[in-house]
């Protein structure tokens, strides 16, 4: 079983890890839909897929069809999270495109 890292745009420390689903190809940068809880948020891969181990994950349930975030950004988002000592996924939710942001706003009454 594989695993790939998933940052998320919550106010977590780290990526979460996820199974990979049989015949899913998954690379660094590549934008997934995610369970957390009671939703399905959209993540980004964060880093390369590894063996899980026997470890019990919840699997990735779609790869949507975006291009993936560049190396160049999800770096910059890390230096930036380091920088002002934030958390990563603050920071990857302010390179959400705003109209999306708008609409999570509505939707939740934030």
């Amino acid at each position: 079983m594989r695993s790939v890292p998933v940052l998320l745009p919550y106010p977590f420390d780290e990526p979460f890890d996820y199974e990979v689903p049989d015949g899913l190809e998954l690379a660094p940068g590549d934008f997934v839909v995610v369970p957390l809880q009671k939703t399905r948020p959209v993540g980004v891969v964060w880093g390369e897929a590894r063996d899980a181990g026997k470890r019990a994950l919840k699997p990735v349930d779609e790869r949507l069809e975006l291009p993936p975030m560049t190396e160049e950004l999800r770096k910059l988002v890390d230096w930036v999270a380091g920088y002002y000592l934030a958390k990563p996924g603050n920071v990857l939710y302010h390179c959400e495109p705003r109209k999306r942001r708008s609409r999570r706003r509505k939707k939740t009454g934030i």
